[in-house]
């Protein structure tokens, strides 16, 4: 399984009081708190509190595990901070989500307009997936059943073509597709969730490989081989893609190219 990968300095902006329960006044700055953030490999996110130290910032907390929707709505990159950590946390364990006001909806009618909207796009956000997900699972059980299976395929179709209220944070939820599909030997609806994926997150060295690995159970080895350097050059210190790599260029050279899957192939699916 892929490794954590630190993603730099990342800042919270919290309100006048430590809990950002209190409003901001007109002329009044908001606080700010900094995180070491790391992504995660099943889609989440690792946040670690910075705290002022003897030599500038450091660790000052106990790591703690973010979902995607408050990573992606609330959290943001400080590239002015070229920081990093001297010790990783336990991935293994991790301590809740760091409590804010944001997080209780009691507290909502306290909060700033513009945290109000984080709120609203972050639960919008968690229910298009939650819809989905149970869409999804509805289909996957229709799979088993002959009389539903030909019902069940469309379906698992347009679940990959949906587009309203998708936003980058859903590829989770689209790459969990395309393993289960695979994993159904269904490498053609593997391929829709894997495309939608790198749709939402084109810088993405695993979606690029996800891609591949598609590409080449349908033996489309040259663009397996194409999706796979472009993971390589995003991350070149990730061991399997050359040895992925090899093995397409080994079966290109066997059996030469397919036509393009990503286009008429896919037009029946549909």
């Amino acid at each position: 399984m892929r490794q954590p990968k630190f993603l730099g300095v990342y800042s919270l902006r919290l309100g006048p009081g430590e809990d950002n329960s209190s409003p901001v006044l007109p002329g009044q700055r908001k606080a700010k708190a900094l995180f070491f953030i790391w992504e995660l490999p099943d889609g989440f996110y690792a946040a670690q509190p910075l705290g002022e130290g003897k030599r500038g910032l450091i660790a000052a907390g106990n790591a703690f595990r973010l979902g995607a929707a408050s990573f992606k709505g609330e959290y943001r990159l400080e590239s002015s901070f070229l920081l990093s950590p001297t010790q990783t946390p336990d991935f293994n364990n991790l301590a809740e989500e760091w409590p804010t006001a944001r997080q209780s909806p009691s507290k909502a009618c306290e909060l700033n307009p513009d945290t109000l909207r984080l709120v609203e796009h972050a639960r919008r956000e968690r229910q298009v997936e939650n819809e989905l997900r149970n869409n999804f699972r509805k289909a996957l059980r229709g799979l088993s059943r002959p009389r539903e299976r030909k019902g069940a395929l469309a379906a698992l179709a347009q679940i990959a073509a949906s587009s309203d209220g998708i936003v980058p944070a859903h590829k989770h939820a689209f790459r969990d597709f395309g393993v289960e599909m695979r994993k159904q030997s269904l490498p053609e609806l593997a391929l829709l969730y894997s495309q939608r994926v790198l749709d939402l997150a084109p810088k993405d060295d695993h979606a690029h490989f996800n891609l591949a690995r598609i590409l080449c159970m349908l033996e489309a080895w040259d663009e397996a081989s194409a999706h796979l350097k472009l993971a390589m050059s995003m991350d070149a210190n990730e061991p399997l893609y050359p040895r992925l790599l090899a093995h397409i260029e080994r079966q290109r050279l066997e059996h030469g190219a397919r036509p393009s899957l990503l286009a008429k192939d896919l037009e029946s699916l549909a």
